[in-house]
């Protein structure tokens, strides 16, 4: 024990007096929580600022992101938080602990980064395309990577301690099934399959699933909605219509041409042109684009507003207009089957008037 040591250990008594002090005078004079809860945040803030060991020798454990073979973003924790030692109150509070990790972007990075930002803003102000702002990239820079992860550091005369901390990851296999009713809710309707896969076109009965050798059930059938399957706009249906927006803007001085995105869907998200959509695989294209006039659009289809921004779309245009934009629909439809006998019996199932509990049973 040296001279620092012994000084660490007199501040640590003393603070520690002064907390129980602090406390005890509270008991007889404090005069809501709220006091007890503001004086506990300072004691605990004092109580880590004394607990750190000035003099610790062991360096701290770096973990890097690499991309290529450039160090893009790092991390830093104190080793004294991952050592193991047989005692528990000596251990690392996050020794053998899963815990998030979030990397930063390393100084270098950022000191590279915002020097190319300089350079564009200096010497290309008119050909640099705006991107972020300032506090936006900030921000996106924050959290380069995010890690979950177990750490622990000890001898390797304790490795049995870390061998006992991380359990496997288990698979559970699950057969599924669908249950299918028609119309009024009922069974058995004539090219409806009262048990099926989620496409009701292949017959899964209960009791057509055969365990392999070595597995048995755990537990029994229950039912347990899968939402994942709708995740698709077109999930579920035999014909779906595409729709693409096409924008176009002008200024006092210009006409009209094509803005930026020329296509998109209705909260422009950019989207292909019509020429350059492709029908998705196992549809077919029925008939060709073509404008929609089923809304308030003048007789070319275009509806005008004052920018994209303030939205507010009206049939006529005026003066002041700065935006415009109109509908483009194609419908495509799903290949004809040739073991569904209708397409109609195929949508039917699947509508609205369908109803489709899925059944699960667990294997181990």
């Amino acid at each position: 024990m040296n001279e620092l040591d012994k000084k660490l250990y007199a501040v640590r008594q003393i603070t520690l007096k002064e907390i129980k002090e602090k406390f005890l005078n509270m008991k007889k004079n404090a005069k809501s929580v709220n006091e007890y809860i503001e004086e506990f945040e300072r004691s605990l803030n004092r109580l880590k600022a004394v607990s750190v060991e000035s003099q610790n020798s062991m360096p701290d454990v770096i973990i890097w992101m690499l991309v290529g073979k450039k160090r893009i973003a790092v991390t830093r924790i104190p080793a004294c938080s991952l050592i193991y030692a047989e005692q528990l109150q000596h251990r690392g509070s996050n020794c053998g602990l899963l815990q998030t990790i979030k990397l930063e972007v390393s100084h270098l990075i950022k000191y590279i980064f915002s020097c190319v930002i300089l350079a564009f803003k200096t010497f290309l102000p008119s050909q640099r395309k705006p991107y972020l702002n300032d506090k936006e990239r900030e921000k996106n820079w924050e959290i380069p990577a995010q890690l979950r992860i177990k750490l622990w550091l000890g001898l390797e005369k304790e490795d049995y301690n870390w061998q006992d901390i991380p359990s496997e990851g288990k698979t559970c296999f699950i057969a599924e099934t669908n249950e299918s009713k028609f119309g009024g809710w009922k069974k058995g309707v004539m090219g409806v399959l009262e048990w099926s896969d989620n496409t009701g076109k292949q017959e899964l009965q209960k009791n057509a699933f055969k365990l392999p050798a070595g597995w048995e059930w755990q537990g029994d059938w229950y039912v347990a909605p899968e939402l994942s399957l709708s995740y698709k706009v077109d999930t579920g249906l035999s014909e779906y219509t595409e729709e693409i927006y096409v924008h176009e803007s002008r200024t006092p001085a210009t006409n009209w041409s094509k803005s930026d995105p020329a296509y998109s869907d209705l909260v422009r998200n950019p989207k292909p042109s019509p020429e350059e959509t492709e029908c998705p695989s196992g549809w077919e294209w029925v008939g060709e684009w073509e404008i929609d006039f089923n809304r308030p659009v003048d007789e070319n289809g275009w509806e005008y507003a004052l920018s994209v921004e303030m939205e507010g779309w009206v049939a006529v245009e005026k003066l002041y207009h700065n935006a415009r934009r109109k509908r483009l629909l194609r419908t495509r439809k799903l290949k004809r089957d040739p073991n569904i006998s209708t397409d109609a019996i195929t949508h039917n199932l699947l509508s609205k008037n369908h109803v489709s509990p899925h059944y699960y049973k667990l294997l181990e």
